[in-house]
């Protein structure tokens, strides 16, 4: 599995709340960390590997609990293995009717 940031729609939502514009660089320092590592987790790519840390300080910043930082989602491999098993299972599955 991999990981999904929800960072981005976070910094818009807290910016929106504002009335400001918040950047990378002024997240990046709120929360102690790179500039590469907030631009990371604003990303639409997925992540193999978050650190506790770096979610713990996200939570913090925006007032939010872990799930609302991250959300899991399959890799590739896994995706095609999940659409395979669905498939599998609603061929074996009876007509009713």
């Amino acid at each position: 599995m991999a990981w999904k940031s929800k960072v981005r729609q976070l910094l818009l939502e807290k910016s929106a709340a504002e009335n400001r514009r918040i950047d990378q660089r002024e997240l990046a320092a709120a929360v102690n960390v790179e500039e590469n590592t907030v631009s990371k987790w604003m990303s639409d790519e997925p992540m193999r590997q978050v650190r506790a840390s770096t979610v713990s300080a996200f939570c913090e910043y925006f007032g939010v609990d872990f799930w609302d930082v991250v959300e899991l989602a399959p890799d590739e491999e896994q995706r095609k293995s999940l659409s395979h098993q669905m498939t599998t299972d609603f061929s074996a599955a009876p007509v009713m009717g």
